[in-house]
């Protein structure tokens, strides 16, 4: 009698191996992998800053005394160099997940935190077609040429997506649709509160006071420190010039962003870059 398969995994490893004097986000794998109803399995974990992406079902795992359970419709990122002891499909369906590892550096986990202070993170997913989608575009990468500074772009996109996810409940619809579309428009130098209030037919003083009412800001001082986090995450691919970052963010120009910066960091973008490199030094 054949033995019944619960486990199937297909996996992409980066051609690039890892280099000690590149400071920023790097890369290790890709993993596609389903669990059945009735797996019980290992997995070592711990070396790697894991990124899961869980479509459907169940699992649960254990860490030394603690268990934790991950399911479908969830974005799971951990920070911790912890293993498990075991892991287990816990449900009538498979587990259907996609993964991604990056490895760990004062950088990488630094801008992570930007995003979201605990170690590990639970992302409750309102738009799983988005997060697929920007998933699907890492995989093609690493099934291509795998551009180290196409992959920390998509890294970018991927925090900044599932920060708005993560903070969609905590407001109305109307305003979450606002933020999405800031999002989704931010590389572009033309966003601002004239055509957001456009898009949404409201009015200018309208869209303020919302800002102001949810976020104590205003809806241009929000695009531009999101467009500052997104700056903050290129300075580790050293293959882009500040003038390129500047364009890949939304800026208007090169001389706008370098103020910006500055006013809000207290340094420019190739000094902030140098402070990044001597962190993992």
């Amino acid at each position: 009698m054949s033995q019944k398969i619960l486990y199937n995994e297909s996996r992409i490893f980066n051609r690039n191996l890892y280099d000690a004097s590149r400071k920023g986000v790097q890369f290790y794998y890709w993993l596609d992998s389903v669990f059945y109803p009735g797996f019980v399995g290992k997995s070592s974990g711990g070396d790697l800053a894991m990124y899961q992406y869980v479509e459907s079902g169940r699992m649960r795992c254990k860490s030394g005394e603690k268990e934790f359970i991950s399911q479908g419709g969830v974005f799971y990122i951990s920070l911790t160099r912890q293993r498990y002891n075991w892991v287990k499909c816990d449900s009538k369906i498979p587990v259907k997940r996609q993964c991604f590892s990056i490895y760990h550096s004062s950088f990488h986990d630094y801008l992570v935190r930007e995003f979201f202070p605990e170690l590990h993170i639970k992302i409750v997913l309102t738009d799983q077609e988005r997060v697929a989608d920007i998933m699907q575009r890492i995989k093609a990468e690493f099934s291509g040429s795998q551009a180290p500074e196409k992959l920390a772009a998509l890294h970018m996109e991927l925090l900044c997506e599932l920060s708005r996810q993560n903070c969609k409940n905590a407001y109305p619809e109307q305003f979450s649709n606002i933020l999405q579309y800031i999002n989704k428009n931010i590389q572009s130098p033309q966003l601002g509160r004239e055509d957001i209030a456009e898009y949404f037919n409201i009015s200018i003083r309208s869209l303020s006071r919302m800002f102001q009412k949810y976020l104590s800001t205003s809806p241009a001082r929000y695009i531009i420190g999101q467009r500052l986090v997104m700056a903050k995450g290129y300075p580790q691919v050293h293959e882009l010039t500040i003038k390129e970052i500047a364009g890949l963010c939304g800026f208007k120009s090169v001389n706008f962003m370098i103020r910006q910066f500055r006013q809000h960091e207290g340094v420019t973008p190739g000094t902030y870059r140098q402070m990044i490199i001597k962190k993992d030094l």
